[in-house]
């Protein structure tokens, strides 16, 4: 038996099938390694716009380099009037070959001239990226400092989630930093404190261990100081949850904590405002006195939200809409092209598994280059006439990808007709029927038919 097994080994047949196993392995080594290192490159959203931008950027300048230091350019100016006169065409004209290379000769400047002007473009457009990133830099420092309770609004789509989440993540961070200073410093007075019979410090002091030991030890897998209403992740680590008991008071949270309250209209709507218990409204009133918190929330109306909420905000923000600024308009159109063929030969039953994963990444870090220009509206606190930030507003500048990871259809449990099979009907007649109507069928619950159909206890 070991010499039938030895003498197949020493086979041409079996070393040729070996080598191409290993070839085989190395090559989807390769690939893993490869589709692993675009993963981590659709990551880098300032970084991507950089280098997008910065390769446009680089050719523009090798450009105007190369045709400053070639031609005189007052006279490359010049040459243009003089040809243009030149070539002025009169009813009498003769089409000579000094006439053609005068035409030539324009036509080339202009064409140089022009791609001049587009490499002045490209590189006021890389620095325009850089102020842009140093700008969104400067707004993440300034998020909350004199605030304490906020509300993103707007319309589906119009930013708000992105912008309240933009703003609850750099709040965390900086609370963070308070709460190690907070610690490290005050720790070292509580002998004094203890001597001076300071028993109020001591008893915040204690407070801010306890937080800051909490977070510290759990500061390797989860974000310290944000719990967030649905699963964000920053920086490979998650946030922690913020449940009902947070609001409830059911559960005790941790100083300096900030709360991400995505949709809060949706458990805490307008329609509590009157049989809210009173645990919830102390929340929201003595937020600063319980834990020095900071709430980040976002709802779609400006009134979504209850009363006993609404009342205690500091400023209501309306996102009015947002839209994609230095779009990679050549990648863009290259990925499009590329996607067409790539479904045709998917279509056609012709796999590709490499093209396939190009195509597929190419578009991921396409969409990674440049920024959200998100248009807002300060409405201060709705419940009172005035206030210093209502009725102004501005641009706030978010990266096209998120520092942070969320899935961006999080409530798609509530979705009631989730795990009902597809089974849609096909139009065969242009006209309508009665029972095609929808007027015939009313999407509202009837309150008055619910309540002469309920059966009596």
């Amino acid at each position: 038996m070991q010499s039938s097994v030895t003498g197949i080994i020493g086979t041409k047949e079996y070393r040729d099938y070996r080598r191409e196993l290993e070839r085989g392995c190395r090559r989807r080594d390769r690939f893993s390694r490869l589709c692993a290192w675009l993963e981590r490159l659709s990551r880098e959203s300032f970084k991507n716009t950089r280098r997008y931008l910065r390769f446009f950027a680089c050719i523009g300048l090798a450009y105007l380099i190369a045709f400053f230091a070639t031609k005189d350019y007052y006279h490359g100016w010049y040459g243009v009037l003089c040809s243009f006169f030149d070539v002025s065409v009169f009813k009498d004209i003769r089409w000579e070959w000094a006439l053609l290379w005068k035409i030539g000769k324009l036509i080339l400047q202009l064409a140089a001239l022009v791609g001049a002007g587009f490499s002045v473009y490209f590189i006021v457009k890389r620095c325009a990226a850089k102020y842009y990133q140093s700008m969104y830099f400067a707004q993440a420092n300034g998020y909350m400092v004199n605030q304490h309770s906020v509300c993103c609004t707007g319309p589906p789509g119009a930013g708000k989630t992105s912008y309240g989440g933009d703003m609850a993540v750099h709040v965390a961070a900086r609370r963070w930093e308070d709460l190690k200073y907070d610690y490290h410093t005050q720790k070292r007075q509580v002998m004094n404190w203890i001597r001076l019979g300071m028993t109020e410090e001591l008893e915040k002091f204690r407070a801010i261990k306890d937080a800051y030991l909490f977070f510290k030890a759990r500061e390797r897998w989860y974000v310290p100081c944000l719990a967030t209403t649905f699963g964000m992740r920053v920086g490979g680590r998650y946030t922690y949850k913020a449940n009902n008991k947070f609001f409830t008071q059911m559960q005790r949270i941790p100083e300096y904590c900030v709360i991400f309250d995505d949709e809060a209209g949706s458990t805490k709507g307008a329609n509590t405002s009157s049989n809210v218990a009173d645990n919830v409204a102390d929340f929201y009133r003595y937020i600063r006195h319980y834990g020095d918190f900071m709430i980040v929330m976002t709802e779609q109306g400006d009134d979504g939200a209850g009363k006993y909420i609404r009342k205690c905000l500091d400023n209501t923000i309306y996102c009015k809409g947002q839209k994609w600024v230095f779009r990679p308009d050549f990648l863009l159109r290259l990925f499009e092209r590329m996607k067409r063929k790539m479904i045709e030969g998917e279509e056609n039953g012709l796999c590709r598994l490499r093209y396939n994963a190009f195509v597929y990444y190419l578009g991921k870090i396409a969409r990674t280059i440049g920024y959200r220009q998100i248009t807002y509206k300060n409405m201060g606190n709705i419940e009172h006439e005035d206030g210093e930030l209502k009725g102004t507003g501005g641009k706030i500048f978010l990266p096209a990808r998120l520092i942070y990871d969320y899935d961006d259809r999080a409530y798609r449990f509530t979705y009631k007709a989730k795990d009902l099979p597809l089974d849609l009907e096909g139009w065969d007649r242009l006209t309508l029927l009665p029972k095609d109507d929808l007027r015939n069928v009313s999407v509202v619950r009837d309150d008055r038919q619910k309540s002469e159909t309920k059966k009596p206890v």
